[in-house]
């Protein structure tokens, strides 16, 4: 029997709202590392910080968890967070 394969990507620590890409690119998912009762996370597919074409509408999130979230962003990756929440996004910018 063979070992599992594991897919692994660069990554972004995220602490704050903010652009994490302003190119294309592909998330694979998110790792909560902190992150207070009732904390949210939504990602969202701009080259800035806008929020218009929603991705990953906002969700409750727990410390602990790895969320996989396989899709692609066409113009860039913006995160909006609430509450307090500290993230690791492993995600691959195109080289395009």
């Amino acid at each position: 029997m063979g070992a599992p394969v594991n897919e692994s990507k660069p990554y972004r620590r995220v602490t704050a709202n903010g652009n994490i890409s302003s190119k294309a690119t592909s998330v694979l998912g998110f790792l909560v590392t902190q992150a207070t009762a009732g904390a949210t996370v939504a990602m969202y597919d701009d080259i800035g910080v806008g929020t218009g074409t929603v991705v990953i509408d906002p969700m409750v999130v727990v410390a602990g968890v790895w969320y996989p979230a396989p899709f692609w962003f066409n113009s860039g990756v913006n995160v909006v967070l609430t509450g307090t929440v500290a993230l690791t996004v492993s995600h691959e910018t195109s080289g395009f």
